[in-house]
């Protein structure tokens, strides 16, 4: 797992590491959460995207590959909803 802050940071994990799947957090602003996607799409193109939201927020992602409302009842259903994803 790598966390990344900016778009320099992203470029560089993507090119120093191999990732299967991109979380984006649900406390990320939904300009923010297509920006970062237009990013990874950009620099990881091959990475699945799943975007988190709130249970009282809407998806802004139309566009990720999956999504997972939260607060999840278990913090494994995020790790079983990630390795599902990239798996496919």
């Amino acid at each position: 797992m790598v966390a990344v802050s900016d778009e320099r940071a992203l470029a560089a994990a993507c090119e120093q590491n191999k990732f299967d799947v991109a979380v984006i957090g649900q406390n990320v602003s939904p300009n923010l959460k297509r920006r970062v996607l237009m990013l990874v799409r950009k620099y990881c193109p091959s990475v699945k995207v799943l975007e988190l939201h709130h249970n009282y927020a809407s998806k802004a992602l139309d566009n990720a590959d999956a999504w997972l409302e939260v607060p999840s009842d278990t913090p494994g259903e995020l790790a079983d909803h990630v390795a599902q994803l990239a798996s496919h």
